[in-house]
């Protein structure tokens, strides 16, 4: 985290401990009404900022396994040492200064432009800059406008194969979205259970092609295999769905198709589902994929 803070080294011959705006100063430039002189002042916090915090994007930040609370704690420290301790900020931002200079934090935040996409860093120490100051923190847009929103189809599932559910900034990102862990972890589980589906023909033509040493398939097996509906050869239990590829392996013999071994054709499915990143495994010939999954396909 230290190596994402830049030390102001040219603010050490100056003043660096003393508050940027204390009670006093406030109460003079709101009597004198130096609406400029509190600008400034704003301009000043905003370079500060993007000065100050250094980082990558708030995406890298949900998979590592740090603490978005401590981290700007640390950041804070920072800002002391310039003079923008949180008595000042706190001050900068007081109804006497936002009434005076026509705009509040949030009014601050959207005219200043590069601040909301800057880096993921920065979206941490606004967030709980506004938390701090008593205003809704998910108003400052973590990751940038829309990312954090955007938990859809391959997208959803991507951060939930990352981990983001199991660290503290991509709990902060699910917070921000409305979902719990357990809603999250749900939704992406029925995404997979529809990518399964929509691919089923596919990957288990594949799947049975491997299990044969990858030889062309005559058709009326490949038809046949084309033809084969996962609802009849799959089950969804509380905690897991299995996959029966010993029934299948059992109907491609049955028909007089194939003679393919259904450990084979398990441990293929498992390894072209592997990207998704989640508990499979080959288990007496079937596929067991744990999971709390919807009740049917």
């Amino acid at each position: 985290m230290k190596s994402n803070i830049k030390k102001y080294k040219d603010f050490i011959n100056e003043s660096i401990t003393n508050p940027k705006l204390t009670d006093i100063e406030l109460e003079r430039s709101i009597k004198r009404s130096d609406k400029d002189f509190l600008s400034e002042l704003r301009d000043d916090f905003n370079d500060s900022i993007m000065s100050t915090i250094n980082g990558g994007s708030f995406s890298d930040m949900c998979k590592k396994k740090s603490d978005p609370d401590l981290d700007y704690q640390e950041m804070q420290k920072e800002f002391d040492e310039i003079g923008w301790d949180f008595k000042s900020i706190k001050n900068l931002f007081s109804e006497e200064a936002n009434k005076l200079i026509g705009l509040d934090f949030m009014g601050w935040f959207n005219s200043s432009g590069q601040l909301g996409s800057n880096n993921g860093y920065c979206d941490v120490y606004l967030y709980f800059t506004a938390k701090n100051l008593g205003l809704d923190p998910n108003q400052i847009s973590l990751g940038g406008e829309g990312w954090v929103h955007y938990n859809e189809g391959d997208e959803l599932w991507i951060r939930y194969s990352y981990g983001y559910h199991q660290t503290k900034y991509g709990q902060l990102m699910l917070d921000q979205i409305g979902l719990t862990v357990e809603e999250f972890r749900d939704q992406a589980l029925d995404y997979m259970q529809e990518y399964i589906k929509d691919h089923w023909d596919s990957s288990l033509l594949v799947s049975v092609e491997k299990a044969l040493n990858n030889r062309n398939l005559p058709s009326d097996l490949r038809s046949f295999i084309l033809s084969i509906d996962i609802k009849d050869y799959t089950v969804v239990e509380e905690d897991r769905m299995i996959i029966y590829t010993t029934e299948i392996a059992s109907a491609l013999l049955k028909e007089e198709l194939v003679e393919v071994n259904a450990k084979d054709i398990a441990n293929n499915l498992i390894e072209v589902f592997h990207w998704v990143d989640i508990d499979m495994q080959e288990i007496e010939g079937d596929v067991v994929i744990w999971g709390k999954f919807k009740v049917d396909f």
